[in-house]
């Protein structure tokens, strides 16, 4: 008799367990105060062409601080761009264009330059990415 209470408590058990896991609603999502639940906007496309041993497209790049943007670099030689402050650098293949994808964290004036090809001393600036604190960025 002992056995058979047994049973019938552990089936018991197991379906409220099941009935539970039914019927129960959905855990809520949690949130940590004060993140940020906003969705990232879409990278900055920022266009540059390495051409005849100068850099062309513009002279700053102008970008709010937190955005991510997109460094699309054409060249006419195999060369290495470096973006100091940031210590990134991309590698310049003639035969298509490169990028490079970067989140602007840091607020200053980066210097963008090429190295390593035959022109000169092989140390070419002429553009530089401006990174201004949220809510400072000059108008265009």
């Amino acid at each position: 008799m002992r056995g058979k209470t047994v049973l019938i408590a552990v089936a018991t058990a197991l379906a409220l367990a099941f009935l539970w896991r039914l019927l129960a609603p959905p855990a809520p999502e949690v949130v940590a105060v004060g993140a940020d639940t906003r969705e990232a906007a879409p990278a900055q496309v920022l266009a540059l062409e390495y051409r005849d041993g100068v850099l062309l497209g513009a002279e700053s790049l102008q970008v709010e601080q937190g955005s991510t943007l997109r460094l699309r670099v054409r060249s006419d030689k195999a060369a290495e761009l470096h973006l100091h402050g940031y210590d990134r650098t991309l590698q310049l293949d003639p035969a298509a264009p490169v990028e490079m994808t970067l989140l602007a964290d840091r607020s200053g004036r980066f210097e963008l330059e090429v190295h390593g090809d035959e022109h000169g001393d092989g140390h070419h600036g002429g553009a530089s990415l401006e990174v201004y604190p949220q809510g400072s960025l000059p108008a265009q």
